[in-house]
């Protein structure tokens, strides 16, 4: 199933889409440049401002906590589900 993409941003040397998947209602976490599986987790809390990063695929897990990838991976994405609210709501 196709990523919607709200949202990239260049994080330890690499680009990472933020997006949705329609069948799943969540802001997911994918590599750009991996085509299998690109998505490697999820965010969950943006809206209660308690965000969370779930890794989905453990082959990718060093690597989100590889200095501070995890947080930069946070709050990109609360940078991205922001501007996509303020988007929607016009």
């Amino acid at each position: 199933q196709a990523l919607t993409v709200l949202g990239t941003a260049e994080i330890g040397d690499r680009l990472v889409r933020y997006g949705t998947l329609t069948a799943a209602p969540r802001l997911w976490v994918a590599f750009a440049d991996t085509t299998t599986p690109p998505v490697f987790g999820y965010l969950t809390g943006l809206a209660t401002g308690g965000p969370t990063l779930h890794v989905t695929d453990q082959r990718h897990l060093a690597w989100t906590r590889t200095g501070d990838r995890t947080d930069q991976l946070i709050r990109h994405g609360l940078d991205v589900w922001r501007d996509a609210q303020r988007a929607c709501q016009g």
